[in-house]
């Protein structure tokens, strides 16, 4: 029974923490200034339209801001369908979603479909006149007529023709007062309150108000500010008080007019709002806000304040909302946001602090407005709109207020614990620790005091458990481990002791872990303690290098766990996973093999847990989330590609539904152990930062979950987390076609995309993007882009789009936070784009409006020009058959005439080479009748002299005959044997082998031979060479014929006294011989005739000898064989010099 009772008043005292501790929780505001893209740091209107766009009013434009971008809407100089001023204060929508702008330069009226401006200004004549410029107040009534209050007088603008009309108290009489208030009661007469006093417009004939007129005068000499109402009373609201009318409703009562007295001295009442929760009156005034009861007719202060605005806006009263859900948001002057409940309990003053940047940004407010979705925008005074979610507040917040003692001791957390008593525990890094007993609502801070030995050993505190007998452990880093003695409020310090293995291992103490049989374990930075209290002895276990049962690594960083089997499960930082056997003490390791995908993705390990159905275990490291199979023996591997936020997992936390909860450096996840699907939180949801500390993270026993960082504490209740809220529904707001801007033309009128000229940088549609149903593009324009939006979202960072394109796509394709999509190349069809949206990937949003897009098809592919193809590709077919026959007989004749030409050319060929071989023939049988004839004739004539008078003759003639016969006999030798040389070659019957060999050893031979006979002729033959060695690759027999002939041909037309030189000199890739003479030389007649072997020469030796013509014939074409060239130089009477030039052997020639 007394267990039971003890349970309960646990139970309690958790409740009691968790609603306790909760209250403190922080707000967090999200600003929207110039940086962003806001025009101007001063906002005095906000409103939303129906299409979720947020519209703000300042001095320098019109905001349009749709989650992502803004436009902004000033008066052009050029552009007649331009806003009326730039300085906006009041905005209305009417039924049809057009969108009253009020200014100080006139009334706007915004068309959304053309996005143009129709403007009515005092200047203007009848139908948009106003009776001043600078507007006062604005009502849209119950027939959706627009009402404009100006600084003289009132207009009625018709919701049909749009045409204003000025309001008149009596006939000709016009109503010429500062209009402050309008209201609409529910007979639809509008109550119009002024500086010189309040009216009313009765449209019903019947009613008893209508007297006098459409406009009456109830009460005049009094300026006033605002009217509300309900079906019996008007309270309205001046410079003088609060004024209440009675009867009005009632035809058979008089009016009873009467001002309210109270027992608060106020000068002036700014506003009123009448709330229908409790029947209560919310009086703004000079001097703050009160709640006036009306069945009770009681006035109660609310708030207190006497501030006054600096800015120069008409409408200069605080700002007062109260919210859906019935809570009263009240702005100052100068003091902030006020948050009230709807009985006027103070529920948060909301102020900004300079130190926190997501405070309010302002404590001078313009404008308070609710959206559609809850979100509360705070216009302020010069920085801009302060944004509130209520729902982005998923989590409760803690941080350290500087001289509130009701507040943590320090931001930077490292340890949280939850007591069974229900207390928390804090460790921070350099301010000890914060206790807090929720039953007292009570704080207590412990920390380091010099010269007090009981207080805690230092002020940096890594960790705090209680065990099982309920006594509190602080592992510190640097003072060791800690025992809190709650009878003295002091702690008991065990520290590392030189020489003492029995003290603990080292004195920065980052895990305390006690098992299922009461043993602490105790992990440092130097090893793992088994720690015996009663005893005070620690049992080390530290890494050894040569023992792999050993712990693998020294530092535990901040896990300890024991599985079901009794293992220890020991997380290390650089040495990856322990495990230890309970029984033997021995250790093993898992570490990361980065060859291994299976293995562990890092030896850092931040926190281990053990999945008590499966068996699995979920182990936190530096590098992603890792699932260890036991049976298996192998990992699996989370990161950023299976959707979690970051890799770096400092805790692995579950709840009581089993989901994993994982604090990160990119904010917390909660992820499903068993779809693996990720749920992703970070600081716009209303963490601390999205940087959360190591170790720094406790499940209480309350359920709730602690996670610390470096910027606070937050507190989560898994159990009462709000549901994701489904997106509305995604607007398309742009387009570009060809990389140009979609703008909408007021006077365009067509279905189809224009562009006026290629010089134009944007295109033309009839509607805004927003709202068009169909567009026709031409072909040309098949390159195009949407962009889309939630409007009004203001966490474009966490929103997640699809898109699909139907006759296109088969599915939806995620584009993640990219709200743009681009198509290029579309072939011509109907299409048919919608967008939607998600917060978390699983819930989207209904699509948006479908946009049908018709891409026409080119000229080419229409009816007319298929028909028109076909008709030319028969007329192609039949001149191709036409040409094609043409061709074919030009082709025939052509062959003909190439064939006729070819046998032309070789009859003409033939006909050359037979004129060629008579010319050959005719020079055989002239050198043969000739050349030999008259040898033989001289032979002959000697030796018949010789036979006829021998015995007559001396030794001398004898021996000159002899010498006669044999000089007879060798020039025909040598005759015959250039004939027969010449002969073999022209019938290619001489062999062709090209041999390496000495040429300069082959030119003195010829020289050794020649030179008698030289002699004999008194010539000088001599040879030089430019090398030593000359070797070349040619036929030898070839060669010694060209320089025997030619040597020859030189003796034979040189007299005494000239002189022959042969010169032979090796080249780069040939071998140059030339042979000089300075005999009788060649004309220039015979010098071009010197190798035709038809022409005709005549030349005789200077000794009387013969020349056949063939000699130099065949050295060319000896020479020419060989892959040489031969060349001859000759001038009459100066000498002849022939050359000749042949390949060098690959050997070289020696210098």
């Amino acid at each position: 029974m007394k267990r039971r009772i003890c349970n309960i008043i646990s139970i309690l005292l958790i409740a009691c923490s968790a609603s306790v501790f909760s209250q403190h929780s922080d707000v967090r505001f999200r600003r929207l200034t110039i940086n962003d893209g806001l025009s101007l740091s001063s906002v005095y209107t906000i409103y939303q339209d129906r299409l979720g766009y947020m519209w703000f009013g300042t001095e320098d434009g019109l905001n349009r801001y749709d989650g992502n971008n803004f436009r902004i809407f000033r008066p052009e100089v050029d552009e007649q369908n331009s806003i009326a001023h730039k300085w906006i204060e009041f905005i209305e929508e009417d039924n049809k979603g057009r969108l009253w702008f009020g200014s100080r330069g006139g009334l706007s009226l915004f068309d959304p479909h053309k996005e143009s401006f129709l403007t009515y200004h005092s200047s203007n004549q009848e139908g948009q006149h106003l009776t001043n410029d600078t507007i006062t107040s604005m009502l849209v009534d119950s027939q959706e007529a627009v009402w404009a209050g100006t600084m003289r007088g009132l207009v009625k603008i018709n919701p049909v023709s749009l045409v204003s009309q000025s309001v008149y108290v009596k006939r000709g009489d016009q109503l010429a007062s500062r209009v402050y208030a309008l209201f609409e009661d529910y007979r639809s007469n509008i109550w119009i309150g002024t500086d010189r006093g309040l009216y009313v417009y009765t449209p019903k004939a019947s009613s008893k108000l209508n007297e006098h007129g459409p406009v009456i005068s109830l009460v005049k000499e009094l300026a006033v500010y605002s009217i509300v109402g309900n079906k019996k009373k008007i309270w309205v609201g001046s410079d003088i008080g609060l004024f209440e009318l009675s009867g009005y409703a009632n035809s058979n009562q008089p009016n009873r007019w009467r001002k309210i007295e109270f027992n608060f001295s106020f000068n002036q009442v700014e506003d009123l709002y009448h709330s229908s929760i409790n029947s209560s009156i919310w009086v703004s005034t000079d001097t703050g806000l009160f709640r006036f009861n009306t069945h009770l007719n009681e006035l109660s202060s609310v708030v207190r304040t006497v501030d006054v605005t600096h800015s120069l806006s008409i409408h200069q009263s605080k700002p007062f909302i109260q919210g859906k859900n019935g809570n009263i948001w009240y702005g100052t002057h100068g003091d902030g946001v006020y948050q009230l409940d709807a009985g006027g309990r103070l529920i948060r003053h909301l102020k900004n602090d300079p130190v926190n940047r997501f405070s309010l940004s302002e404590n001078s407010v313009n404008c308070i407005y609710e959206d559609n979705s809850g979100l509360i925008w705070v216009g302020t005074f010069g920085a801009g709109i302060s944004i509130y979610d209520p729902r982005a507040n998923k989590f409760s917040l803690y941080r350290h207020r500087p001289g509130d003692d009701k507040s943590i001791s320090s931001n930077f957390i490292w340890t949280i614990f939850e007591t069974q008593g229900g207390e928390i525990w804090l460790g921070s890094d350099n301010k000890g620790i914060t206790r807090y007993i929720p039953s007292g609502e009570e704080y207590i801070f412990y920390d380091h005091q010099a010269g007090k030995p009981n207080s805690l050993a230092v002020s940096s505190v890594r960790d705090i458990f209680e065990d099982s007998q309920g006594r509190i452990w602080i592992g510190t880093d640097g003072g060791g481990l800690n025992l809190f003695l709650p009878e003295k409020q002091g702690f008991v310090h065990y520290q590392n002791k030189n020489g003492d293995a029995q003290s603990i291992s080292d004195n920065s103490v980052r895990e305390i872990f006690e098992d299922r049989y009461g043993v602490l374990w105790v992990g440092t930075r130097n090893g793992l303690n088994r720690f015996d209290p009663e005893k005070e002895i620690f049992q080390r276990y530290l890494h050894s290098p040569d023992d792999p049962a050993t712990l693998s690594h020294n530092f535990i960083y901040a896990s300890i766990i024991q599985d079901s089997d009794d293992n220890l499960w020991i997380g290390t930082y650089g040495g990856g996973l322990n495990v230890m056997n309970y029984q033997t003490g021995l250790f093993k390791s898992y570490r990361s093999d980065p060859e291994n995908s299976r293995s562990l993705s890092d030896d850092i390990v931040f926190d281990i847990y053990e999945d008590p159905k499966t068996g699995l275990f979920w182990i936190g490291t530096n590098n992603g989330l890792n699932r260890f199979d036991p049976h298996k023996q192998l990992f699996t591997r989370f990161g950023l590609a299976e959707g979690l936020p970051n890799e770096v997992i400092y805790s692995v936390v579950p709840d009581q539904t089993g989901n994993l909860w994982l604090s990160t450096n990119a904010g917390i996840c909660c992820f499903n152990p068993y779809s693996h699907s990720a749920v992703s939180y970070d600081v716009t949801d209303g963490l601390q930062s999205n940087e959360f500390n190591g170790g720094a993270f406790h499940r209480g026993k309350s359920g709730k979950l602690y996670f610390g960082g470096v910027y606070g504490l937050n507190v989560i209740d898994p159990e009462q987390l709000p549901k994701i809220v489904i997106p509305k529904k995604v607007l398309l707001t742009g387009m570009e076609i060809l990389g140009k801007e979609v703008r909408v033309a007021d006077n365009y009128q067509e279905q189809r995309a224009g562009n006026d000229s290629k010089e134009n940088d944007y295109f033309l549609v009839n509607k805004s993007v927003s709202y068009l149903d169909t567009l026709i593009l031409s072909y040309q324009y098949r390159f195009f882009s949407f962009e889309f939006v939630v409007p009004g979202n203001i966490n474009a960072q966490r929103m997640y789009y699809s898109y699909r394109m139907e006759n296109l796509d088969d599915k939806w394709h995620d584009s993640g936070n990219r709200n743009y999509v681009t198509y290029a190349n579309m072939k011509p069809g109907n299409y048919s784009f919608q967008a939607r949206a998600s917060l978390d990937k699983n819930t989207w949003s209904m699509p948006s409006k479908p946009l049908t897009l018709i891409i026409e098809p080119p000229f080419w592919q229409r009816w007319w020009f298929y028909l028109l193809e076909f008709i030319l590709i028969i007329s192609i077919a039949f001149f191709i058959y036409r040409y094609l026959l043409k061709a074919k007989t030009n082709k025939l004749l052509r062959t003909r005439n190439v064939q006729i030409t070819e046998a032309n050319a070789k009859l003409a060929q033939s006909e050359k080479e037979l004129r060629e071989l008579n010319a050959t023939k005719d020079k055989f049988f002239s050198i043969i009748a000739h050349d030999l004839k008259n040898p033989f004739a001289s032979l002959m004539s000697i030796t018949e002299v010789m036979h006829n008078h021998y015995s007559m003759l001396d030794e001398d003639e004898k021996e000159q005959g002899i010498e006669k016969i044999d000089d007879s006999v060798k020039g025909i030798f040598h005759l015959l044997e250039n004939l027969l040389t010449w002969s073999r070659a022209q019938s290619n019957r001489i062999k062709f082998e090209p041999v390496i060999f000495d040429l300069t050893l082959m030119i003195h031979e010829v020289v050794l031979i020649y030179k008698p006979l030289a002699k004999v002729k008194g010539i000088d033959l001599t040879e030089t060479s430019e090398n030593e060695l000359i070797k070349v690759f040619a036929d030898r027999e070839m060669v010694h014929t060209i320089l025997r002939n030619l040597v020859n041909n030189a003796i034979k037309y040189c007299s005494q006294g000239d002189a022959i030189c042969i010169h032979s000199a090796a080249q780069k890739d040939w071998v140059c011989v030339k042979v000089k003479d300075t005999g009788v030389g060649i004309s220039e007649e015979n010098l071009s005739k010197l190798f035709k072997i038809d022409a005709k020469i005549k030349s005789t030796g200077t000794a009387g000898e013969k020349g056949t013509g063939l000699g130099l014939i065949l050295c060319r074409e000896f020479v020419e064989i060989n892959g040489g060239k031969f060349f001859v130089e000759s001038e009459l009477g100066q000498g002849t010099a022939c050359t000749f030039k042949l390949k060098r052997s690959e050997k070289r020639t020696s210098p």
